[in-house]
């Protein structure tokens, strides 16, 4: 069993940083799912979910979701939040 988490909208998983990639097998692993919650939390992960992938089940929960195109909507698009360490007022 493993915990990761996965982008609501692409149905990409996390793979560390601010990198995403469609294989669940090279997804950041979480020792559960407070800790990958608390992640999520932390590092402002919106539009994202916790997921468990569970051993032999490949056509499980770690499936990404069919990708539909986002609902028009009249919100400007977030910016991702500053590294951790740097000033949010300050260049990266």
């Amino acid at each position: 069993m493993r915990v990761v988490i996965r982008h609501a909208e692409t149905g990409l998983f996390l793979s560390g940083g601010t990198h995403w990639t469609p294989d669940p097998e090279r997804a950041m692993s979480f020792v559960s799912e407070v800790r990958a919650q608390d992640y999520r939390i932390y590092r402002r992960l919106t539009q994202t979910a916790v997921v468990v992938l569970r051993d032999g089940d490949p056509g499980g929960l770690g499936q990404p979701p069919p990708v539909t195109p986002p609902a028009a909507t009249s919100e400007p698009a977030q910016d991702p939040p500053p590294a951790i360490g740097i000033p949010a007022d300050q260049p990266a």
